[in-house]
């Protein structure tokens, strides 16, 4: 079970990056962490950690951005 300092780096990153990648957690998993490009599913980025998939969601999005909807 991941600790709460864990569980927070989640919840800020689904928070941070939520409205461009699809970000989820897979428990029992090597790499539990994962983010789906909303406008490309085929692209699937994994980590072991929250931060590891937050440092992979920044180069992936600096490298091409991912289109999001503006506020109404």
């Amino acid at each position: 079970m991941p600790d709460i300092a864990e569980m927070d780096s989640y919840a800020m990153l689904c928070e941070d990056w939520g409205s461009a990648y699809q970000i989820t957690r897979t428990p029992g998993q090597e790499h539990p962490y994962a983010a789906e490009r909303r406008d490309d599913p085929a692209v699937i980025l994994t980590a072991a950690s929250p931060g590891g998939l937050r440092e992979l969601i920044r180069a992936d999005y600096l490298a091409r951005p991912v289109p999001r909807e503006a506020a109404p």
